[in-house]
């Protein structure tokens, strides 16, 4: 049996433990859920090992106010407030003085603060502009994501590079670049915006130290590292200056532009009066819609090698129907446009009409005899006509010297 102390004791142990027993299960307040879920989903771990947690804040980071206008607006008006007041000035600048000489503070000269990054080139083999390139396009990346993590405003940036063709490129507009250089340089054109790009000697560039390599005790004390070249503590005036003027037609991965005035004259009517043989000149035509069918096309695409009839073929009907237009002009128009004739035209009587080729045949009561196609309907040309006359002279060498009904007839039925 127990005594009347031992149950004492023995219910005062029992109530001591049933008030300090802690729940297996913890009941979570909704702000320790929504801090809890805050740190699930923004905490992140960097490539070099380190954790980032972000701040969970109550409330968005907006209604913290403008604190740097803030802390400006205060700041001058404690600098008008000393100007008046001599006596508070001392005393000011005094309290100031014995703060830097505890070592409370430490006075800045000026701002100081760098960004880097640096990435390892591609395995695949690259020039040494296109490398260039790609440092000047990563620094406008960082350049970018910097003005929107601060909330400071900036009146202007400089931005600085050491390769001279690089910035030969971001002079040009991007269309006359190739697709490797135009991609990287509209993208840098349009981050950076109308600021200017300068010449910097790679002697006193401090991104060769991260693409060189630098030991870590020479990099503590290397001025170019923190603190950036000394002419950026000078005026601009006496900055380093472009070496050379670039010539851009030797610039590499340029696209070269021609241009071709013809005045308003058909580039192929040119050479009727420059070319002496009907066949050279059918060749050339052929080899220019080849060019021009080329252009549009993809490499796997294209012709190459020699001349197909169907292409000769081509050639010929374009040559005559250019000749055409020059000789016939307003009854080409007509025809093209699905008009009559006026009565009074000269090429009435022969009723012209278009082959599925665009180009003017004689019609008449032929069309139903069974000669060829083109004896039936002759192509119409003006004797005038310098095609006309290069015409009759490779059949008259063709034919040896023929005879006039020979060489027209031989014409007309080919």
């Amino acid at each position: 049996m127990f005594s009347d102390n031992t149950l004492s004791v023995y219910y005062y142990l029992s109530r001591f433990w049933e008030l300090d027993t802690i729940s297996s299960k913890h009941k979570l307040t909704p702000e320790e859920k929504r801090c809890e879920q805050i740190f699930a989903d923004t905490t992140y771990r960097e490539s070099d090992g380190r954790f980032v947690v972000t701040l969970p804040l109550k409330e968005p980071p907006t209604i913290l106010g403008d604190s740097y206008n803030m802390a400006r607006h205060r700041f001058i008006s404690l600098e008008r407030r000393l100007q008046k007041n001599p006596i508070l000035q001392k005393l000011y600048f005094d309290f100031m003085r014995e703060y830097i000489e505890l070592g409370h503070m430490t006075e800045i000269n000026s701002f100081d603060w760098n960004s880097t990054k640096s990435k390892v080139a591609p395995i695949k083999p690259a020039t040494m502009p296109r490398l260039e390139l790609c440092a000047a396009l990563m620094g406008a990346r960082l350049h970018s994501k910097v003005l929107q993590s601060l909330t400071l405003k900036f009146n202007e940036s400089v931005f600085w590079c050491d390769s001279t063709i690089v910035l030969g490129w971001l002079s040009m507009t991007p269309s006359n670049l190739k697709p490797f250089v135009r991609h990287r340089i509209s993208e840098i054109q349009d981050i950076v915006g109308g600021d200017c790009w300068r010449y910097v000697p790679s002697a006193e560039n401090p991104a060769d130290l991260v693409s060189r390599g630098l030991s870590a005790d020479k990099l503590a004390h290397s001025s170019l590292w923190w603190s950036g070249p000394q002419f950026l503590q000078q005026d601009q005036s006496i900055w380093p200056q472009f070496p050379r003027s670039h010539d851009k037609s030797t610039l590499p991965e340029t696209v070269r532009i021609f241009h071709v005035n013809v005045d308003g004259e058909n580039v192929i009517s040119t050479l009727f009066n420059r070319c002496s043989n009907f066949n050279a000149l059918q060749r050339i035509v052929a080899f220019m819609s080849r060019f021009l069918k080329n252009c549009k096309l993809q490499n796997q695409n294209r012709t190459f090698g020699p001349l197909t009839t169907c292409e000769l073929n081509n050639s010929l009907n374009l040559i005559l129907k250019i000749c055409q237009q020059e000789s016939f002009p307003e009854e080409y128009n007509l025809l093209t446009s699905g008009k009559l004739l006026p009565p009074k035209n000269k090429l009435l009587s022969l009723s012209p009409f278009l082959d599925d080729n665009k180009i003017i045949r004689v019609g008449g009561r032929l069309h139903s005899s069974f000669y060829d196609y083109n004896v039936k309907h002759p192509v119409l040309l003006c004797r005038s006509n310098r095609i006309c006359n290069l015409i009759f002279q490779i059949f008259h060498h063709k034919l040896f010297h023929a005879g006039p009904q020979l060489l027209l007839a031989s014409i007309r039925h080919h």
